[in-house]
């Protein structure tokens, strides 16, 4: 019998993990509820944030903090500064004005602490960078569409490029 209840037990715990994806996905969470319910929630900026945000007026303490100075360092070790901008040329084989830096912004506090440095050190002329930020929404929770609206506001208000590419055609099987 313990051969047939093992078998039991995976096939079952396969199932649940299928089933999880998919509420997660549709936001359904076993209640009946459709998609478009989940979408129609009006999310609040609390109910997606593990802090609300702040807005920083002065960045000038930040720039002593070992991670300011680290991203800072980075840059420069790899000759991102303002004496090195007339011998670097794009594609059209003109000069360019500021060194694109993308940055893979979840959301969450690394990557958007990451995203504010960079857009700081762009903005106050410290570094001739042009700061772009890349979320990607993969459509598995019924939040995931606010947590892409914040950070698109979030770049908005900070002065960051911001593209989002919501993947809604693949979802996790049965691994």
């Amino acid at each position: 019998h313990e051969a047939l209840l093992s078998r039991f037990r995976k096939a079952t715990h396969r199932r649940l993990a299928v089933l999880q994806d998919e509420a997660r996905r549709t936001g359904t969470n076993g209640e009946g509820s459709t998609k478009q319910a989940s979408s129609e929630h009006q999310w609040q900026d609390e109910d997606i944030l593990e802090a609300l945000p702040f807005v920083v007026g002065d960045m000038t303490p930040a720039t002593k903090h070992v991670v300011y100075q680290t991203i800072q360092q980075f840059l420069v070790k790899r000759g991102i500064t303002a004496t090195n901008l007339s011998k670097h040329n794009n594609i059209n084989g003109t000069s360019i004005t500021k060194y694109p830096i993308i940055v893979s912004l979840s959301g969450g506090v690394d990557s958007m602490v990451i995203c504010a440095i960079l857009a700081h050190l762009a903005s106050s002329g410290e570094a001739p960078i042009h700061v772009v930020a890349v979320h990607i929404d993969y459509a598995n929770r019924p939040e995931s569409a606010a947590e892409a609206a914040f950070c698109r506001d979030w770049c908005r208000n900070y002065g960051v490029d911001f593209y989002v590419r919501r993947i809604d055609e693949v979802t996790r099987g049965i691994t």
